[in-house]
């Protein structure tokens, strides 16, 4: 295979998807998933940007991203260099204990056991086999990757400090998902323009400040729904104003209505 060849091997495996690819992104503008991620990030030039704040990647590394956690990835150089291996998933028959455990934080792990791992995860995705082998041996695989990853320390490595403004607001809208979130309120609670406010928010978190609260409003409103709420309370409890608008966000952002997510 050509190093300079773009190409994406993607495997619906029911319980939980795997993809390798280079190049060839699949799921832009969406940085809250319903689902957990195991990422590993194989070559190119990529930044990790969290609620933690802003890292370089660096090849051969692993980054656990629990389901409704605030990420984006991005690519710093050329979209046809970015490498990587990627597991999503919610629930997986026999391996839930091990999730509950090892998806609880945004975590960053490099060592040589788990890169081993994702380097058969590369020989398998392009292997000739059939589909029920496949699925065998990929979930054979997340099994390991969730008990390497358990047992793992977090690799020493530096955040880049997102602006007091950021922080604050951050912070802000964690505290109160309900609340008057417009950017207009938030910049006068903090003494500032609205212009410098959404300037300041964007350079650092790489979204715009409205559709930050968008998304964390929706997958707060998905959390409320799987636990038992209605469609209705949850659009209240998140900040919602009319149903039909909240309705309309919901299918566009995640593609079902509220009450499939019940």
């Amino acid at each position: 295979m050509s190093m300079n060849k773009e190409f994406a091997h993607i495997f619906e495996m029911g319980e939980f998807r795997f993809k390798y690819a280079k190049g060839m992104r699949d799921i832009i503008g969406k940085e809250i998933h319903n689902y957990h991620e195991i990422f590993f990030f194989l070559s190119g030039n990529a930044m990790l940007i969290s609620e933690k704040g802003k890292i370089i990647l660096h090849p051969n590394t692993a980054v656990i991203i629990p389901r409704d956690t605030f990420h984006q990835f991005t690519v710093l150089g050329s979209e046809s260099d970015y490498m990587r291996c990627v597991y999503n998933f919610t629930e997986v028959n026999e391996l839930d204990d091990m999730i509950s455990q090892t998806l609880k934080n945004i975590k960053i792990v490099s060592e040589p056991h788990i890169t081993e791992i994702f380097t058969e995860l590369r020989d398998l995705a392009t292997e000739n086999i059939n589909d029920a082998e496949r699925r065998i041996l990929l979930k054979a695989h997340l099994g390991r990757i969730l008990v390497a990853l358990n047992q793992s320390r977090e690799s020493p490595h530096t955040y880049g400090v997102f602006s007091p403004i950021t922080r604050k607001v951050i912070e802000t809208i964690a505290a109160d998902l309900t609340g008057d979130l417009t950017s207009r309120t938030i910049a006068k609670a903090l003494g500032i323009s609205v212009s410098h406010l959404q300037h300041v928010f964007k350079s650092d978190v790489q979204v715009p400040l409205h559709r930050y609260v968008l998304e964390k409003r929706l997958a707060y409103a998905s959390q409320l729904i799987s636990l038992g709420a209605s469609a209705t309370d949850a659009s209240i409890n998140c900040g919602f104003g009319d149903y039909s608008g909240f309705y309309k966000q919901y299918k566009k952002y995640y593609g079902v209505s509220p009450s499939f997510h019940k």
